[in-house]
């Protein structure tokens, strides 16, 4: 992995890791120096996960191993217990998890909306993009509100069944 996009990833999931830290670290001074020093670490290391999906993971070991440095030196703060930090760990690796998740969905709706017509699109577009009531988005068209409500639900139909399918891994 280059150097940028090291340091890309590494700011993308800053904000998660100093969260991380501060779940570990009352004083938000301390959590901000382990961050620091987290960072550091990171960026010199030479060997990086090649799988994007993995980074937050590892970078989270990385912080837990200044974690226990920090803990070791400073001495000023109770050390958790492994079983505490093995619970905080699996828990940001379930968001990980969701973000995931989230990320194939919004690539699988993205896809979607593009394989609608376009009268589909820019219907809801009007209606949910710009909050438009169905009652003028019918006028607009010439339409009756009914038919507006009823052109939505089924577009909205063929979007659920469109992500289904490509989450299955379906071409639609």
């Amino acid at each position: 992995m280059a150097k940028e996009e090291t340091v890309r990833l590494f700011m993308k999931h800053q904000r998660m890791l100093r969260e991380f830290i501060l779940s570990l670290v009352p004083d938000s001074n301390d959590a901000d120096d382990i961050l620091q020093e987290v960072s550091v670490v990171v960026l010199a290391k030479s060997d990086p996960p090649q799988d994007f999906q993995k980074f937050p993971a590892w970078c989270r070991g990385v912080a837990r191993n200044v974690l226990l440095h920090h803990w070791r030196t400073k001495r000023k703060t109770l050390t958790p217990s492994p079983r505490f930090l093995e619970a905080v760990e699996m828990a940001y690796q379930e968001g990980d998890a969701r973000e995931d998740e989230m990320n194939l969905r919004r690539r699988a709706l993205e896809e979607c909306l593009k394989r609608l017509p376009e009268s589909s699109r820019s219907l809801l577009e009007m209606r949910y993009v710009r909050q438009v009531p169905s009652q003028e988005i019918a006028r607009t068209l010439g339409r009756s509100a009914t038919g507006v409500r009823m052109a939505l639900v089924r577009v909205r139909q063929a979007l659920g069944s469109c992500i289904q399918g490509r989450l299955a891994g379906e071409p639609r």
